[in-house]
């Protein structure tokens, strides 16, 4: 019998209650996202001497209780690296 495969809740999501690591050696952070946006980096294209490559990144903000906003990378590679979690998977 295969075991079933256990989907955490997108953290990309307003309102959204998330917990993180920024860290090791740090203590675990709560906040609230307030912002999904998106940005588009142009990076050098290593093909093309002088061209440029247009990328998407997914960007969110998230507030913390006392008030303070950090905007950090909404990618998955990055959001795993510091373990980021969905910490209330209702729709509040």
């Amino acid at each position: 019998m295969r075991k079933k495969k256990v989907i955490p809740p997108p953290v990309d999501v307003v309102g959204r209650k998330v917990s993180w690591k920024p860290s090791p050696n740090s203590d675990r952070m709560y906040g609230e996202v307030v912002h999904v946006g998106f940005k588009w980096p142009y990076p050098a294209d290593p093909k093309y001497p002088g061209g440029r490559v247009r990328l998407l990144k997914k960007v969110l903000s998230v507030a913390i209780p006392d008030g303070r906003i950090f905007k950090m990378s909404g990618e998955h590679e990055d959001l795993k690296k510091i373990g980021m979690i969905a910490e209330s998977s209702s729709e509040d």
